[in-house]
């Protein structure tokens, strides 16, 4: 496997890296501690940069991008830009959403939401976790009765990512009088039976908005379902597999960014006389980061590459998940020690970038979810 890039995927990071510079996306930060700072400027930018369409067909009003130059360029952007909100809001959107249209949906709904959410004028969200079931996903209380040529949903949804001020939302519900079959709808944003809630206060990510929908008799056609009535289970797979694998990249990029940054002020750190860099704990803590970042790196691209060829990747997308989060957040630990008090105070971002990265952990499943996903694979 040649990891190195074409001429093509360089021309495209370059096209994301002059993209960014112009919009300044390395000084958009979100309001630390205000919950629904989402950028829809920055958001409309990458829609006209075509981000929101890199993988769509031309004929769908995407860029019909293959998957490694759209990770290589998704990397770019996270390199280039400090709102790491905005990239998971574009992950979820991207990856969770838009491919399981492409790949379930009919002409007419891939008609129907595809282009306009190429184009970014709106935007979708994934409504799959709840209260009594996140980790265990298939254990749904939110039900789908079939009456004539429409279902009716009851249930709620919660830390729906973009959900807030979703647009359309895939929602995942249990047949009612089934014990097992799920079923996937597409549900616009103002059908009157869904309450978009508030965004929830959270930790970090605040650029990436999330809240409850409530579905209280919300009636949707049966047209708007994705795949057939029993095929719920197999669209969800698919999208976890889409987002564990992908929905990271960009924090690769951002890995960069903070390794930089840190070699930066460590040379320029002065103790007892000399560059703290010549401290052996600093030197080392900086490998480290060098290390996890070319290790998490490998397991995104090895898994990018195997998706492309053999179209199935969901051992390799769980690795690339569990790898680069917990580099993430090991990465950040370091970076914030680097730092010293300095990195402590939320003037630096530092702090932030820890608080970002814990989320990752979570997010399309845990660290231990992946971990049981790989051992069964490993058939353990």
């Amino acid at each position: 496997m040649d990891y190195g890039f074409s001429k093509e995927q360089e021309s495209y990071r370059a096209k994301v890296r002059e993209f960014a510079a112009k919009e300044r996306l390395d000084q958009r930060r979100p309001t630390d501690g205000a919950p629904g700072e989402f950028d829809r400027r920055a958001w409309q930018a990458c829609a006209e940069c075509g981000l929101q369409g890199g993988m769509i067909p031309p004929e769908l009003g995407g860029q019909g991008l293959d998957l490694m130059t759209f990770i290589a360029g998704l990397e770019q952007l996270g390199e280039a830009c400090e709102d790491s909100g905005l990239l998971f809001s574009l992950g979820a959107h991207i990856f969770s959403c838009e491919l399981s249209i492409l790949a379930f949906g009919s002409d007419k709904q891939r008609k129907m939401w595809l282009p306009e959410l190429c184009s970014g004028k709106k935007i979708a969200a994934i409504g799959m976790a709840e209260e009594q079931g996140a980790s265990d996903a298939f254990s749904l209380r939110t039900t789908a009765a079939k009456r004539g040529k429409e279902y009716v949903l009851n249930g709620r949804k919660l830390y729906v990512t973009n959900g807030p001020f979703c647009d359309l939302a895939l929602i995942f519900a249990r047949l009612d009088g089934s014990t097992g079959d799920i079923v996937c709808l597409l549900v616009p944003g103002d059908n009157p039976g869904m309450t978009r809630s508030p965004a929830t206060p959270k930790m970090g990510l605040q650029g990436a908005p999330f809240g409850e929908l409530v579905l209280k008799d919300c009636h949707v056609p049966a047209e708007s379902r994705l795949g057939s009535e029993t095929a719920g289970k197999l669209v969800f797979m698919s999208a976890m597999e889409w987002e564990r694998g992908c929905l990271l990249a960009p924090m690769a990029g951002a890995m960069r960014r903070q390794l930089d940054q840190c070699i930066t002020w460590a040379k320029s750190r002065q103790q007892a006389g000399e560059s703290i860099t010549r401290f052996q704990a600093v030197a080392h803590r900086i490998v480290d980061m060098k290390m996890r970042l070319e290790a998490a790196r490998h397991l995104l691209y090895a898994f990018a590459w195997k998706k492309q060829v053999r179209r199935r990747a969901n051992m390799e997308a769980s690795m690339a998940k569990l790898g680069l989060s917990e580099a993430l957040v090991q990465n950040a630990l370091d970076a914030l020690q680097i730092h010293g008090a300095r990195g402590y105070t939320t003037g630096s971002g530092v702090e932030r970038q820890l608080r970002d990265a814990l989320a990752t952990r979570i997010a399309a499943g845990t660290s231990d979810i992946q971990k049981n996903i790989i051992a069964e694979w490993l058939r353990l």
